[in-house]
């Protein structure tokens, strides 16, 4: 969940558990990084469209952790 910076209620993003973490917004604020482990433990980063649209998308090809995004 988020709450937005203009103010108002949090705003759930994905349907999860506490296997996601770390996240970090994109500097235009369009996406959300996260780490998420796999059911091996293993920690892997994804983004998702704060708009909603398009779903999960895993972005670390061999494990990751405390994404940062860049302009």
């Amino acid at each position: 969940m988020f709450a937005p910076i203009a103010g108002g209620d949090p705003i759930a993003i994905e349907e999860g558990d506490a296997s996601q973490r770390n996240g970090a917004f994109s500097p235009d604020g369009r996406w959300l990084a996260y780490e998420e482990l796999s059911p091996n433990g293993q920690g892997e980063v994804s983004m998702r469209a704060l708009s909603g649209q398009g779903g999960r998308r895993q972005v670390s090809a061999d494990s990751g952790s405390q994404p940062q995004l860049a302009r």
